[in-house]
């Protein structure tokens, strides 16, 4: 069965027993599931231009439908206030916090990478992180959208959670119990497991070796337009009907293919003797 868990505790984790070797190996492994083309970022084989630049600046990258495409799960509103004014704020912070740093040429997972309990650079870290789980999160999206995955990633989701409607409420819940702001994601483990997982404020999980299959922002300001407190009906209304299952697969695939690379099971090593030690599925 998948494993469901808040995963709160794991950078702290990795922060006291962190090694030199993994964050270096987890760059690297990284930066080949994300990068397709050099300076060009894509997440889960999706084109996105994550982090693509004018100038040497970070540019907050159009929706990939218009603002009422997600209508009635999320209203037009909501869409533009989340995407224009709170997404388009990361990029403006991050903008102003790399300017001149060794950072304003960096990609932005990369960044995401090094700045990840680095001392003096959590700010920078928030805010790049906060731009990147905003643009996979727009892509995981998508309007009218088949209510069933493909028979491929059905299965594996089946396998791990005893059916579809089973994973649909487990991601809930996991939300629901979630205290504060942050994601709720399902990602595959360096083992090839699949899990639940709820990180806090901008942590996400590939920052510890995970892949990241597809996300729900908890953040407030995502759904308090449409839905006030209702954390819950927001969250289910967003797995019931807006999940982009194309995409969700092709992440699937290329998280699988990369678990093959010689790179990925070195990353996989470290990793059971860090973080995912203490958190066996």
């Amino acid at each position: 069965m998948g494993c469901i868990h808040s995963v709160q505790e794991r950078p702290a984790a990795m922060r006291f027993g962190e090694r030199d070797a993994m964050k270096n190996d987890l760059v690297a492994e990284f930066a080949h599931f994300t990068c397709a083309e050099p300076n060009h970022n894509s997440i889960g084989a999706i084109e996105i231009d994550l982090g693509r630049k004018s100038m040497n600046r970070f540019t907050l990258k159009s929706l990939p439908y218009p603002y009422n495409a997600l209508e009635p799960a999320m209203s037009a509103r909501t869409v533009l206030i989340h995407h224009d004014k709170h997404q388009g704020g990361y990029v403006d912070k991050l903008n102003q916090l790399v300017r001149d740093t060794n950072y304003e040429h960096e990609d932005l997972d990369l960044i995401i990478f090094r700045t990840y309990g680095e001392r003096g650079s959590r700010s920078i870290f928030n805010n790049a992180a906060q731009l990147w789980n905003h643009e996979f999160f727009w892509q995981s999206l998508a309007p009218e959208s088949n209510r069933l995955p493909p028979p491929g990633v059905s299965d594996r989701l089946a396998s791990a959670f005893g059916s579809l409607e089973s994973f649909r409420t487990r991601f809930v819940e996991t939300a629901v119990n979630h205290f504060g702001n942050g994601w709720v994601w399902l990602t595959m483990l360096p083992s090839g497991a699949l899990t639940i997982d709820a990180t806090h404020d901008s942590d996400n999980p590939f920052i510890w070796g995970a892949y990241p299959l597809f996300v729900c922002d908890l953040w407030e300001h995502a759904y308090y337009l449409d839905y006030q407190q209702e954390r819950p009906e927001f969250v289910r209304a967003v797995v019931d009907r807006l999940v982009n299952w194309k995409q969700v697969s092709m992440r699937f695939a290329l998280a699988s293919e990369r678990l093959t690379s010689p790179m990925s099971r070195g990353v996989g090593r470290l990793l059971d003797d860090s973080s995912h030690a203490k958190y066996p599925c």
